[in-house]
């Protein structure tokens, strides 16, 4: 579903230029109609964050590859109605110079796992979601078998107070490492994907079952023993 700029804006409580958002403040951010934010400028490769919110990785070719999808089965419904996103995604996970145990907890660890809704996590043709970039992702990896890649995804909150619950959205950053690349990110709307690429993935949803089915399991009375931030309908925040 095709929603305006304005509207996801809203739906997602920030001001026009994402100004009252600590985390994006020092980025130009560029809205594509396909419902996701290129990011425009520099690639800030020196940022200092915190740790919690941030996964920093170099990914480069690996041909010992380890099952990891079956440990989804350990997390399948810890999110549920939402989608358990990544921020660094399992396909990725092979691709890191760690040793097979470090990869299968990796999977697993509180610090990569968060509630995602499914419109940002997965990928359509009219809502590109996190899922398009890493799929890309992987496909250039396999393909490039002697470039490294510097990837960086971020968990993008609101406001320090909403820090314990749902993100508004992830930053991902990638780029060759050991190769040149340019400084300054030129906009590329609606084009096929090139490195470097640098985009924010807003998280939310606008029709469907999984916000009531949110809203009756996380209530409000139980919202400090789950530590969750509870996101309205939708609909009514946009009639607003």
């Amino acid at each position: 579903m095709q929603i305006s700029e304005k509207d996801i804006k809203k739906y997602l409580k920030v001001k026009d230029n994402f100004e009252n958002v600590r985390q994006l403040q020092s980025y130009d951010l560029a809205f594509q109609k396909e419902n996701y934010f290129w990011i425009v400028g520099t690639c800030h490769k020196n940022n200092v964050k915190n740790q919690n919110n941030i996964i920093r990785a170099v990914l480069s070719y690996n041909e010992n590859t380890i099952k990891l999808k079956n440990q989804r089965k350990k997390i399948k419904k810890k999110y549920k109605p939402l989608d358990c996103g990544h921020l660094l995604a399992v396909e990725l996970i092979n691709y890191l110079n760690i040793c097979d145990m470090c990869k299968k907890e990796l999977v697993v660890s509180e610090c990569n796992l968060f509630p995602q809704f499914p419109r940002a996590n997965r990928n359509k043709k009219e809502n590109i979601g996190q899922a398009r970039f890493e799929n890309w992702l992987r496909a250039y990896i396999e393909n490039n078998k002697t470039d490294k890649i510097y990837y960086e995804v971020e968990k993008i909150y609101r406001d320090n107070s909403s820090k314990s619950g749902i993100s508004i959205g992830t930053r991902l950053l990638a780029y060759k490492n050991n190769a040149p690349n340019n400084e300054k990110l030129e906009c590329r709307p609606n084009k096929e994907l090139k490195l470097p690429f640098h985009v924010f993935i807003p998280n939310y949803e606008i029709e469907s079952d999984n916000i009531d089915g949110f809203k009756d399991k996380y209530c409000t009375e139980d919202l400090e023993r789950r530590k969750i931030d509870i996101y309205h309908d939708a609909r009514r925040v946009l009639k607003s």
